[in-house]
């Protein structure tokens, strides 16, 4: 009994530290909540609405008393932002239903409802799964998230929905005045992708998928694609093109299997490229040349600028010689300007021929892309252990 005793007398002086401890900060806080209030109604008087709303928030947040929420609403209605201004005071009156002010507030709410749906119609946006970030008429920063209520002008409107690990959703819709409106939008789970293996192809093979060139070969751990039907192609400067059509299924694996034989010197079943053909080194010729030209001019530019130093130089040294000849130095400085003017047309065709080079060798890798021979695609006979295997040969 004694033990007993004893028990609930520590219960019971826990319980009165902690309900001591809970009056403390409750009082800390409201002593915080109205220094904020206060500092709002000083920017309220000032006609600094933006502040006074920040200040009523924060005081809101801290401690949770009706006329704190309804001063911010009433900021709202001053910044010319009634949507704002109704949320704000239908939020105090469903947190404080008991309120002196409820009253009031409620005559206030019907008004404004009133006033907006002349223009305006309340909006209800929902998703299934719910908590989508909500991208209203191609705003970049979200809304807020689903279910969310709104008020919109009358007329056409876009949202578009988006949400982790779903595909992204947009729908159009028209406001009309009227009883408030529901748009509703069912997400759907964005499949897992397929992953497409290049291991069996030689190496350094372009990879080219629905004509647009995605990497070379060998690709390490493959290469990941949405379900759905894709063009393959395989260029690599030893062998013809190699080219299927695949079904990546989701959460399948592919392995590509080319059947390219032995190595051949160049591609006979391509035709040259646009243009002429490529040298040895890789280069298209008129890239060589624009290379040549820009290494020229590069020469040609650096020697300039060094002759327009050395004659600055001579020309230097006559102004400190005791016995100055005028013609000689300006003879040196006409020199130096003359080379440096040199130096400007060597630099200039440097950097033409760089550029004329980079931009051909650009639009002859383009013009490529469109060219070669498609040959015939067969299933390699047998199940393969990654799902599927597709090879063929020209």
């Amino acid at each position: 009994m004694r033990v007993h005793g004893a028990c609930v007398a520590v219960i019971a002086a826990l319980l009165v530290g902690l309900s001591a401890q809970a009056l403390a900060a409750s009082a800390a806080d409201k002593e915080r909540a109205e220094k904020l209030a206060d500092i709002g109604y000083d920017h309220y008087d000032a006609s600094d609405y933006e502040a006074a709303s920040e200040a009523f928030s924060g005081a809101y947040r801290i401690h949770q008393v009706d006329k704190y929420i309804l001063n911010q609403a009433k900021c709202m209605q001053k910044l010319g932002r009634p949507v704002d201004a109704l949320r704000l005071f239908e939020t105090g009156v469903r947190n404080h239903p008991k309120s002196a002010l409820a009253g009031k507030v409620r005559k206030l709410v019907k008004q404004l409802r009133g006033e907006l749906g002349e223009t305006m119609a309340e909006v209800k946006l929902t998703s299934t799964p719910s908590g989508a970030a909500i991208f209203l008429d191609g705003a970049q920063s979200s809304l807020g998230k689903t279910p969310y209520a709104t008020w919109l002008p009358f007329g056409s409107h876009s949202v578009r929905l988006s949400l982790p690990d779903h595909e992204a959703l947009e729908r159009s819709f028209v406001v009309e005045k009227g009883d408030p409106m529901a748009v509703q939008m069912a997400l759907t789970k964005t499949a897992l992708p397929g992953v497409v293996l290049f291991d069996a192809a030689a190496p350094g093979a372009d990879i080219f998928i629905n004509g647009k060139i995605r990497g070379v070969t060998p690709m390490r751990g493959g290469m990941e694609l949405k379900p759905g039907t894709y063009d393959v192609v395989l260029r690599h400067p030893g062998h013809p093109p190699f080219s299927a059509t695949i079904e990546v299924k989701e959460g399948a694996k592919i392995a590509l299997n080319p059947e390219w034989g032995e190595a051949q010197e160049f591609d006979l079943a391509t035709p040259p490229p646009v243009g002429g053909s490529k040298s040895a080194g890789g280069l298209h010729w008129a890239s060589w040349t624009g290379l040549g030209v820009g290494v020229a001019g590069l020469a040609l530019g650096a020697l300039s600028v060094k002759a327009a130093l050395d004659s600055a130089t001579l020309a230097r040294e006559e102004t400190e010689s005791a016995e100055f000849n005028r013609q000689l130095w300006e003879s040196h400085k006409e020199d130096a300007q003359s080379q440096l003017s040199n130096a400007y047309v060597g630099f200039g065709l440097a950097a033409a021929g760089v550029t004329s080079a980079i931009v051909f060798e650009a639009f002859i890798g383009a013009s490529n892309l469109s060219q070669g021979t498609v040959g015939v695609v067969q299933l390699a006979p047998g199940p393969s252990p990654l799902g599927a295997s597709i090879s063929g040969r020209f």
